[in-house]
């Protein structure tokens, strides 16, 4: 089954046509692709890596609600960065969309790890996620 997935950063969507048992990091590995297709090489200062395992993915705390904030996808093997502090959705989430239980056109953040001056990585910003969801509110109106 063929899954639409809507992954954002700052400003930035984008769109991933994924198969429902794709794991996530060949889901991570075709967002790098697509970004770098379309000539993406930074997104809000951060510059666009070239490698999967530098990507980061995020969960929204409620589903209905994005601007509540986000939560780091835990994926079960994936590389511990010794950050066992940090907040993490693991408790219903798999390696993989069906697994996770996620639906067409399901949302996640993404970020990226940057590394400090001496060559060990750290994640950007505590684990905050910088999403911005649009808003369709005219701020132009005039009062009656």
């Amino acid at each position: 089954m063929q899954l639409t997935l809507l992954f954002k950063q700052h400003k930035t969507t984008v769109l991933l046509l994924v198969s429902s048992l794709d794991t996530f990091d060949s889901i991570k590995e075709k967002l790098l692709g697509t970004l770098k297709t379309t000539g993406v090489t930074e997104i809000n200062g951060q510059s666009v890596p070239s490698e999967p395992d530098e990507v980061i993915l995020g969960v929204p705390i409620d589903k209905n609600d994005p601007d509540r904030g986000w939560v780091g996808l835990d994926i079960p093997g994936a590389k511990d960065d010794g950050a066992k502090d940090r907040k993490t959705k693991d408790s219903i989430l798999n390696s993989t969309p069906s697994g996770a239980g996620c639906k067409d056109g399901a949302v996640f953040a993404f970020r990226f790890r940057e590394k400090e001056s001496d060559g060990d990585e750290m994640d950007f910003d505590d684990g905050k996620f910088d999403v911005v969801m649009p808003t369709f509110e005219d701020d132009d109106e005039e009062p009656q």
